[in-house]
């Protein structure tokens, strides 16, 4: 009697063993397939990611050529957290000018893509509080109005941005008039400033 209710026990053992080994064989199996779901998300998303960033350099290399003449190369390096626009001619170049020119340039590639791209997640809003100042050649200064003149394409009044440039000497006659100069500002009273209150 002994040994048949330690053989019942041990058969009862078994069983559950085997009942445990077959719910951990479909866990197994179903861990495996949701791994194999999760690696094709992450491979989409980084042919996506790639994507963005190739479309987002190409926009920043036509914007640096609209800004500077089609002799410069623009490239942005993306490494971990930091991002790194380049603007090159015939080699590395840096100038003050140059600096303020790579991060204007960069300001309107993201506008671009937030406008081609929706997963770009672009306010699609920006404003830039007088870049003259930053020792810009007139030339270059031009340039950043004739970009914007081209993002705004045929949009006209409907583009779907708003950019916003102020200016502390009038800008290039292309846009020194309706419907692009919008507002004249006067720092010397509170109601005259660009908020309409002194901050």
């Amino acid at each position: 009697a002994r040994q048949a209710a330690s053989l019942e026990s041990m058969l009862k053992a078994y069983q559950k063993a085997c009942a445990d080994l077959e719910r951990l064989g479909g866990e197994i199996k179903s861990l495996d397939q949701e791994k194999r779901d999760l690696d094709a998300q992450l491979t989409a998303l980084t042919k996506h990611h790639r994507k963005l960033i190739e479309q987002f350099t190409a926009l920043f290399h036509h914007v640096a050529r609209h800004m500077l003449g089609n002799a410069v190369n623009g490239s942005v390096g993306f490494s971990g957290k930091s991002i790194e626009p380049r603007i090159e001619y015939h080699g590395p170049r840096d100038s003050a000018a140059l600096k303020v020119t790579k991060w204007l340039a960069f300001d309107l590639a993201a506008v671009a893509l937030g406008i081609a791209a929706g997963e770009a997640h672009h306010p699609r809003f920006m404003l830039h509080d007088s870049p003259r100042e930053s020792d810009l050649a007139p030339e270059i200064y031009g340039g950043l109005f004739a970009a914007a003149r081209e993002l705004e394409g045929t949009f006209g009044e409907s583009a779907p941005f708003q950019y916003v440039v102020t200016t502390t000497q009038p800008p290039p006659a292309s846009v020194n008039g309706a419907p692009w100069m919008r507002l004249q500002l006067d720092a010397s009273v509170e109601g005259g400033r660009f908020l309409g209150i002194d901050l």
